[in-house]
């Protein structure tokens, strides 16, 4: 979906108005009741700088994070909630597999 949007900007001092268009493009999430997406910080110890390396870290533990994800690197979306916020996992370093 996409808005466009015009907004006139003043200023004082130079005494110019100029027009500004601005589009913004989005997408409306409709959601069950009961239902939600949540959005989980994932930090490595030691960090690892390779975001490839993190995504096979993470896809290391399916059977508790579940296919369903996104993940960037950073943070992880889930359309379930874990019981703790705080959820500490061991991995494995895939190149010493």
């Amino acid at each position: 979906m996409f808005v466009q949007k015009s907004f006139y900007a003043a200023y004082s001092n130079l005494f110019l108005v100029s027009r500004i268009d601005m589009i913004a493009n989005y997408v409306r999430v409709d959601i069950d009741p009961g239902k939600g997406i949540y959005e989980y910080e994932v930090r490595f110890d030691p960090t690892v700088d390779s975001k490839s390396i993190r995504f096979q870290l993470l896809n290391q533990h399916r059977d508790k994070i579940g296919i369903a994800k996104t993940f960037d690197g950073v943070t992880l979306y889930l359309p379930h909630q874990f019981e703790n916020n705080v959820k500490t996992v061991l991995f494995f370093d895939p190149l010493e597999m």
